[in-house]
């Protein structure tokens, strides 16, 4: 019986570690989803600025370059697998 009652508590546990996952990837989405229309290149210099990292260095640099050829296609193609799955999604995959 004690058997039985530890795998529940480690299906609990598992399962909500589970559920805040799939909230972290949400919430990563949804941050992802919200720079669209935005020059995402000076996002990406206030970011790489507020983590206290040297522009000048060949990492932050290549960071920056990439940012600043992101347009909203390449950031809706980067979303649409993820929306392929919600409710309410088109027929591509997104809402709108």
């Amino acid at each position: 019986m004690k058997l039985k009652i530890e795998i529940k508590k480690g299906l609990r546990a598992l399962a909500i570690f589970e559920a805040a996952k799939g909230v972290l990837i949400l919430l990563a989405g949804l941050s992802v989803f919200s720079l669209l229309h935005q020059n995402i290149q000076i996002v990406a210099e206030q970011l790489i600025a507020h983590a206290h990292f040297s522009p000048a260095k060949n990492s932050p640099k290549i960071f920056i370059e990439a940012a600043g050829n992101l347009t909203d296609g390449r950031i809706c193609a980067l979303l649409k697998p993820a929306a392929c799955g919600l409710p309410g999604a088109g027929p591509n995959g997104l809402p709108f």
